[in-house]
């Protein structure tokens, strides 16, 4: 839900689910340089060793190995991106689950005025000043306002009008909010 209130302040309500913190722990995951590495790292491993005990095999004249081998490290390579995926969304699950249930299914205000953001959750109000904003990160999803303190405002799509007057109210000039976009549009978790 959305509101215009007057020409210098613009005000949207939303609420954030699980399923919303779910996706942004993904996505953040998934653009973090150490674990990019880390998943790469452990796909390719296994079948390095496999295929190496494969070369072994082919020095002994096993062919029963050469081939379990191949097989195996071949099954590695394009099962365990998968299982890898399945395992990340479980562990945020749980992580969910144990640290964020106050905040699963929280109603959320954010007012836009010319000097800054500010956030009504729960009877809390934040004030963000727009030079605390490091970025406007968008996916299918949601669209994630990063701020310079790690913290990220999570604003899901649940309507086209409502992602359409955010953005009217980020580009407006009169807020003159600094802003680094970076579109994932087609992002997904893989």
């Amino acid at each position: 839900m959305y509101s215009k209130e007057n020409k210098h302040q613009k005000t949207i309500s939303f609420e954030v689910t699980k399923n919303d913190y779910l996706q942004h722990l993904l996505y953040s995951a998934s653009k973090t340089p150490s674990v990019i590495q880390k998943r790469r790292r452990h796909k390719i491993i296994l079948p390095i060793i496999y295929l190496g005990v494969a070369v072994f095999g082919i020095f002994q004249g096993n062919l029963l190995l050469i081939l379990s081998m191949v097989a195996m490290a071949a099954l590695w390579f394009w099962w365990f991106p998968s299982w890898e995926r399945k395992q990340y969304i479980q562990q945020y699950n749980k992580y969910l689950d144990q640290n964020h249930v106050d905040e699963i299914g929280k109603k959320v205000k954010l007012e836009f005025n010319s000097q800054e953001i500010i956030q009504t959750e729960k009877n809390q109000t934040f004030h963000i000043s727009y030079e605390q904003i490091r970025g406007w990160f968008e996916t299918k999803m949601a669209v994630y306002i990063g701020l310079q303190d790690g913290y990220t405002i999570i604003i899901p799509k649940n309507d086209a009008a409502e992602i359409e007057e955010i953005k009217s109210i980020v580009y407006n000039n009169e807020f003159k909010i600094p802003i680094q976009e970076q579109l994932d549009l087609e992002w997904e978790w893989k």
